[in-house]
């Protein structure tokens, strides 16, 4: 085999083997866990994690949608009248919408799962066990931009296209920077 190609497979293999590895950690608290830990629904460092995403993501922003972030209808465009740029800000602002909400939907339903407010289903335990390992759960990430990061490391990164998107709602008619 040529070297490149040697060199992705081992890659690839030792990628696999470190996330198995992550799979089969125990789930327990590493300091043993308490009760009180327990009784929040802690233990396992979800509940800091729910945090940090909700400070990025804030759950409230859109009003009657829990994690809707932007309402196109309000910034007035034309559609008749609308540039290139300006429409592919439009699709990436509808993109991030869905993300948005797939998020904080998911992460709602956990906390209320965590509480026996409702049963845990395959989708909440698979966003439990992503928060846990610092992993993008796969149902968030068909909405997102492919990438190999990490779930506090990607988040960090929508906070940031969130802040840009904000920007450029405030001067719909300014060409972006990044333009």
């Amino acid at each position: 085999m040529h070297p490149n190609t040697e060199n992705s497979i081992r890659i690839g293999l030792a990628s696999q083997l470190f996330n198995f590895l992550l799979d089969i950690l125990p789930l327990e608290d590493a300091s043993g866990g308490d009760d009180d830990d327990e009784k929040k629904g802690g233990g396992d460092g979800t509940t800091e994690k729910i945090a940090f995403i909700y400070e990025s993501v804030p759950k409230d922003q859109g009003g009657d949608i829990p994690g809707r972030q932007f309402i196109i209808q309000n910034l007035q465009i034309d559609r008749k009248s609308i540039r290139p740029f300006q429409n592919c800000f439009i699709q990436e602002l509808e993109r991030m919408n869905k993300l948005c909400v797939e998020i904080v939907t998911a992460l709602l339903n956990l906390e209320k799962a965590s509480r026996g407010e409702m049963n845990f289903t395959a989708v909440i335990e698979a966003t439990q066990s992503s928060l846990i390992t610092d992993r993008i759960p796969e149902h968030w990430s068909k909405w997102s931009f492919p990438t190999l990061r990490t779930l506090s490391s990607w988040i960090s990164l929508i906070k940031l296209r969130l802040e840009f998107l904000k920007a450029f709602t405030q001067e719909l008619n300014e060409m972006p920077k990044i333009t």
